[in-house]
């Protein structure tokens, strides 16, 4: 017995209606993993300044990616150097629809050296990436200089 074209109607609608809310939970989905992308990269570039900000130093180097990161003799790079100051200067670029998601900004630090109490500044454009294995932001950019 083969189907007329009334009974397939109704099972093409339902068909549709189904791929519809498909594509939408998708989209909705897509939509949500941004935002989260969004608030982690904001939340970890916050953390990162505040962590150069109060000298964690240790806490400091672990946004850094592992290309950039200092080699463990080079760790001392920041003992000598007292952070006054940590801003945002260039508000941030994100680009979650890159492969990896990136992110652009750059920072005045104000800082002296322990052994040189001269308040100086310098600014750090930071490019920083999103790994979707780990789910994390990573800096990309080595620390800056501190003459």
């Amino acid at each position: 017995m083969l189907c007329s074209s009334a009974a397939r109607k109704p099972a093409v609608r339902r068909l549709l209606l189904i791929l519809l809310a498909g594509l939408l939970a998708t989209a909705g989905c897509a939509r949500v993993e941004k935002k989260k992308q969004q608030t982690g990269f904001e939340e970890t570039a916050q953390a990162y300044g505040e962590a150069l900000r109060w000298s964690y130093q240790e806490t400091a180097y672990r946004y850094l990616h592992s290309s950039v990161r200092p080699r463990p003799e080079e760790e001392k790079t920041l003992e000598n150097v007292q952070i006054l100051g940590y801003e945002v200067i260039d508000s941030p670029r994100v680009r979650l629809d890159r492969d990896p998601p990136r992110a652009e900004q750059e920072v005045r630090i104000s800082y002296a050296l322990r052994d040189r109490p001269t308040v100086r500044k310098l600014s750090h454009r930071q490019d920083w990436r999103f790994d979707a294995n780990t789910e994390t932001w990573w800096l990309h950019t080595p620390l800056p200089e501190f003459r």
